[in-house]
């Protein structure tokens, strides 16, 4: 990456508490991992999940409400800065987060609170354009927090024919029909998506780069499972659930992010509670990821991560602590190195770097 290049961090945090402003726009600065507030977006409530499109000049925030559920565009000028484009307001309630489809047409909004999984129409101009698609999550799970269900996170598969969405509140990920064509979600039943163990609550997955490879992380029972993805039948077949922190670390632990390196060589996940960031080795050859080695947060309460667009830091969001992290990274051997930024920020819980294209 030329060091001259302008690199954006996006940062989405809770309002709730009156301290946070809402999203934060940092110059990052490649050269020494130091991050300068540029600007924030203070009319956005609850931030807590941007989808950052640097292409086209668009920035998508999920507002993570009680009582509704709701998701607003902007637009990004040259400088990385935000410009409110619309909102629009969707069935559901809590919305914790978003993914846009492979070509951009569509936006997948997932609601914890209610179950309700919902498509997004996005027009050329970076418009929320309406609601094509709608479905709710049913049933629930042995743990207090699992009474019904709580989508936490959706996303498509990379053929798109599926719209696999993790419910912490069922202990399942449902395979939902997608049709590319009017973005409608199709119920999942007589498709086999994956079933975790009771009590697990899949949180967040991600697909490997062959389209084949599944990881996905489960926040109560702290677990990296390894899935091969069927296309016909929509299953995600398990073939390794492996433990994400030691046993001595277990205990009130919740982990939360996951993050694979472009190459496919290292996965890591975040964990609240221990407050720590677990990396996995991926065998390139079979997808088997081994490991933990577990690195400090340098905070507490560890969300989303990230990494830099050229590898060379990793940028962790502290949400108990107040603080964005900024650590050296060598990509080579995947080691989080030392700390070499620090940066105070109410409520952080989501972060992106960017460079900024020329359109």
């Amino acid at each position: 990456m030329d060091r001259q290049a302008k690199v954006r961090l996006y940062a989405g945090t809770y309002t709730r508490q009156g301290q946070s402003k809402g999203i934060y726009v940092y110059v990052f600065n490649p050269a020494d991992g130091s991050l300068k507030l540029h600007s924030t977006e203070e009319h956005c409530n609850n931030p807590s999940f941007l989808s950052v499109d640097p292409v086209n000049k668009r920035v998508y925030a999920s507002n993570e409400m009680p009582n509704e559920a709701y998701v607003t565009s902007y637009s990004m000028d040259e400088e990385g800065d935000l410009k409110y484009l619309n909102r629009l307001e969707t069935p559901g309630s809590g919305m914790c987060h978003i993914s846009r489809s492979k070509e951009g047409s569509f936006l997948y909004c997932s609601n914890f609170l209610s179950g309700d999984l919902v498509c997004c129409i996005l027009d050329g101009n970076g418009f929320l354009d309406g609601v094509a698609g709608h479905v709710s999550h049913h049933g629930h799970s042995v743990h207090s927090k699992q009474r019904g269900p709580h989508i936490h996170q959706a996303v498509i598969s990379p053929d798109g024919r599926f719209v696999f969405a993790a419910d912490f509140g069922t202990d399942r990920v449902e395979a939902h029909p997608f049709d590319s064509r009017s973005g409608s979600l199709q119920d999942p039943t007589g498709y086999s998506g994956l079933s975790c163990e009771p009590g697990a609550a899949p949180r967040h997955l991600l697909f490997y780069p062959n389209g084949r490879w599944v990881y996905l992380v489960t926040e109560l029972d702290n677990a990296l499972l390894f899935c091969e993805y069927e296309p016909e039948s929509g299953a995600l077949n398990l073939k390794q659930r492996i433990p994400v922190l030691s046993n001595v670390m277990q205990m009130e632990c919740k982990s939360a992010g996951i993050q694979l390196t472009q190459d496919g060589r290292y996965l890591y996940v975040s964990t609240r509670g221990c407050d720590t960031i677990s990396r996995f080795t991926i065998d390139t050859i079979t997808g088997e990821p081994k490991g933990p080695k577990v690195y400090p947060s340098l905070g507490q309460g560890p969300r989303m991560f990230c990494f830099s667009p050229d590898y060379k830091y990793v940028i962790i969001a502290n949400q108990q602590t107040d603080n964005i992290a900024v650590c050296k990274f060598d990509p080579d051997t995947g080691e989080i190195l030392e700390q070499c930024w620090d940066e105070k920020i109410p409520q952080p819980v989501f972060v992106e770097a960017v460079v900024l294209e020329d359109k």
